[in-house]
């Protein structure tokens, strides 16, 4: 009873943490910068334009069309605030065809319902976050931990303030990751439970095990299938979330090689494993085009990775907030082949830690370090991404979240109460240099600056999450929470 209470007013509080942030974007300075690209690059192809998007000259179309409709619409409006940011600079369309048919076909009104469709895009944004806390807390077994963290980031945490003010969609990233992490995570809970059942039977020489391993089994790769689904989504809406599957799915197929522990069931476990979720990825990623293709030609496709390919760097540099280390490093005059081998350094080195990890702990069978496994996973995944992609806005660094989540989950979980200080001391330093807004507005710290607050604390939660012990809460925690 004491525990549905305290994650009921854990819920409550988050709930009013998010209405606060939605009050907050209600101020003149939050316009959508990028949401207004998303929005009437949908609508122009919607309604029938031209859907060669990524060409200099459509690009202008759209530009010109949508600042003769903003000043007719008054200085004082924020669909004109925002316009005018992009008449003075330019318009950069370089995302996904499937992303702008989602926000086309989500839109059916014109470019002056755009106050409206802006609250609604908020509104589906901090839906996104609290989805985000709430499954990462239910996958690492901190619900009321992670909805009090989640509304502590709803009112001070400045990349998530930045993401609400430009309206981009890291939030509904973040959100995408938690489900990904449900998907996989209830196979754990089922599998253990089963695996006790499976045990009695054994003991009592009753072959009936057989049957519910097969149904276990079933069951299982149903949820791979379906997480390679859900992602292919994902990564067809905005690529960004590249990293988690390659972390997801990695281990697999580096299984499947492991000639020293080669074993017949593993690798037809492990085959299926993968087969499935290949599958399921492709059929997202059809699906994905397919609706698409309601308004853009195949070919939009190619057009856009080739546009992506082109992006030009006067309007990605470190001052401008691309927070990204390869990209600030690369500007210094790295050579980029050399830079753009940092994600695979990353992610082997990544796999190779956490694989020997678990091998030290082969017989741990609880559900709960396997979904705590499955989220470290994919918070891996997201740090990779945020320390080697060529251009992380800083609001990209929402995607943060999960390993910050991770990490608060072996503090509350540390056997002592030194450890408890010393990880939400570190957790506390690393909100801190990605940016808590009282703290940001004492310090103002340049672009450069910033960018290297932000490297430091997504590397250190990065070696964090690879290299902590795994721990079982104590039972004391768990009565707490």
């Amino acid at each position: 009873m004491t525990q549905t209470v305290c994650r009921l007013l854990s819920f409550l509080l988050l709930l009013l943490a998010a209405v606060f942030a939605f009050q907050r974007a209600q101020e003149s300075e939050y316009i959508g910068i990028d949401f207004v690209q998303f929005h009437l690059t949908g609508l122009h192809v919607v309604h029938g334009g031209d859907p060669h998007v990524y060409s200099e000259k459509v690009r202008r179309e759209i530009l010109d069309r949508a600042w003769q409709d903003a000043k007719s619409d008054g200085i004082e409006s924020k669909f004109y605030q925002a316009v005018n940011f992009r008449h003075e600079r330019s318009w950069e369309s370089y995302s996904s065809p499937f992303l702008y048919a989602v926000f086309g076909a989500g839109e059916k009104g014109t470019s002056h319902a755009y106050g409206r469709a802006l609250n609604f895009y908020w509104i589906v944004c901090l839906g996104s976050t609290i989805i985000g806390f709430m499954t990462f807390g239910w996958v690492l077994r901190i619900p009321g931990c992670s909805m009090l963290l989640g509304a502590v980031i709803l009112v001070w945490f400045s990349p998530l303030r930045i993401d609400m003010n430009v309206a981009n969609v890291d939030q509904i990233q973040f959100g995408m990751v938690g489900v990904l992490a449900a998907i996989l995570a209830v196979r754990g809970r089922q599998r253990v439970r089963r695996g006790i059942d499976q045990t009695d039977v054994r003991s009592q020489g009753d072959v009936a095990h057989l049957s519910a391993h097969h149904a276990e089994c079933n069951g299982y790769f149903r949820r791979q299938f379906v997480a390679g689904v859900w992602l292919g989504l994902c990564l067809a809406f905005k690529p960004n979330l590249l990293w988690c599957g390659v972390m997801w799915l990695g281990p697999v197929a580096i299984g499947l090689w492991n000639k020293n522990q080669r074993h017949s069931v593993c690798d037809q476990h492990n085959q299926r494993q993968l087969i499935a979720a290949m599958i399921g990825g492709l059929l997202g990623g059809i699906m994905a085009v397919a609706f698409s293709t309601m308004w853009f030609p195949l070919h939009a496709w190619i057009e856009w990775i080739q546009a992506v390919r082109l992006l030009p760097d006067e309007i990605i540099q470190t001052h401008q907030g691309n927070f990204s280390p390869t990209y600030f490093i690369r500007s210094c005059g790295v050579p980029g082949w050399l830079t753009s081998l940092a994600g695979t350094v990353l992610a082997s080195a990544s796999i190779f830690v956490m694989l020997q990890r678990q091998r030290d702990r082969r017989a741990e069978t609880s559900q709960e370090t396997r979904s705590t496994d499955i989220a470290m996973w994919l918070a891996i995944g997201c740090q990779i991404h945020l320390l080697t992609s060529n251009l992380v806005w800083y609001q990209y660094c929402v995607l943060s979240l999960p390993a910050v989540l991770v990490l608060l989950r072996e503090s509350v979980s540390a056997p002592s109460r030194s450890e408890t200080l010393i990880l939400s001391g570190i957790l506390s330093w690393c909100l801190l240099l990605l940016g808590l807004q009282p703290v940001d507005e004492w310090l103002a710290s340049a672009p450069n600056e910033h960018c290297l607050r932000c490297t430091i604390s997504n590397g250190m939660l990065l070696v964090l999450v690879v290299t902590i012990p795994i721990r079982q809460r104590r039972n004391s925690l768990n009565r707490r929470e």
